[in-house]
């Protein structure tokens, strides 16, 4: 016999009582178990504010379960009418996955997170590399000691603003055909003749 591996997110009403909340989770919790099913995840991700009302509430408090069923036996039926008849459960939704969520793929994911998140601070912390101006970096030939028998090579002077603009290759005039026209200067239409006003 395959069993077959489901994410159930339930939205309960976010406006009720932690007291009554917490006894829907568990309700379900057990209407799952009761179906012989392996629940190997329960991830609460508390209350929050929702896209759009659902049954005129704007607050739900979410929970997903991961667990795995066996062919014979599903719970579902028995979830969704346990959605019907009680009024705290706004959603429901059961889904098949290929593979389960488990307590230690979400520790994982939560060391992630963290390490992401100290590396965020670290980043924020460290000061930003200062760059040297390029005037105080020396070029490799100024670092370079001078062999036997060599002259040191001369530094080169900078070039001089009329040389620089000399050397540079000049660029093609643009010209706008319609920058050069007016308005004064093409002749109004002609009237035709034929045509009474």
């Amino acid at each position: 016999m395959k069993s077959k591996d489901y994410e159930l997110v339930v939205i309960l009403d976010g406006t009720q009582p932690d007291d009554q909340v917490r006894a829907a989770v568990e309700r379900l919790r057990e209407i799952l178990l009761s179906h012989n099913v392996e629940l190997t995840y329960v991830e609460e991700w508390g209350r929050r504010r929702m896209a759009f009302p659902i049954k005129k509430k704007v607050e739900g408090f979410y929970v997903i379960y991961y667990f795995r069923v066996p062919d014979a036996d599903s719970p579902l039926e028995d979830v969704k009418k346990f959605a019907r008849i009680t009024d705290i459960v706004l959603r429901q939704l059961a889904v098949r996955v290929p593979k389960l969520k488990t307590e230690a793929d979400a520790r994982r994911e939560e060391a992630l997170r963290e390490a992401e998140r100290k590396a965020a601070e670290e980043a924020q912390r460290k000061p930003a590399v200062e760059e040297k101006p390029p005037a105080e970096e020396k070029t490799a030939a100024e670092e370079k000691p001078a062999e036997a028998g060599e002259q040191p090579a001369a530094p080169e002077a900078p070039a001089t603003a009329p040389e620089a603009l000399a050397t540079e290759p000049e660029a093609p005039a643009v010209v706008n055909e319609f920058s050069e026209k007016t308005l004064d200067d093409e002749p109004p239409p002609e009237k035709d003749s034929s045509v009474s006003e």
